[in-house]
């Protein structure tokens, strides 16, 4: 699960972009690593939530929709 999100901090000259992404199964720190990350599908828009439990389900949800986009890329690029 990746969110993307346009940094507005200091000058617009400087402007850029931040990915935050989940990994799933993973415990570690990649702080200062460098990771390659690739964009398969998109999962949906940006939504607010109203409270943690709203939000708590909506990653739930997104994981298992990421995790079942991952498996058919997998399956389709085995072929």
């Amino acid at each position: 699960k990746l969110s993307l999100d346009r940094s507005s901090e200091g000058a617009a000259s400087e402007a850029r972009a931040v990915i935050e992404t989940y990994i799933h199964n993973f415990s570690g720190d990649l702080y200062g690593k460098t990771v390659r990350v690739s964009f398969i599908e998109r999962l949906r828009g940006e939504m607010r939530f109203s409270d943690t439990e709203e939000l708590t389900r909506q990653i739930a949800q997104d994981t298992k929709a990421a995790l079942e986009i991952y498996e058919r890329y997998r399956k389709e690029a085995d072929r």
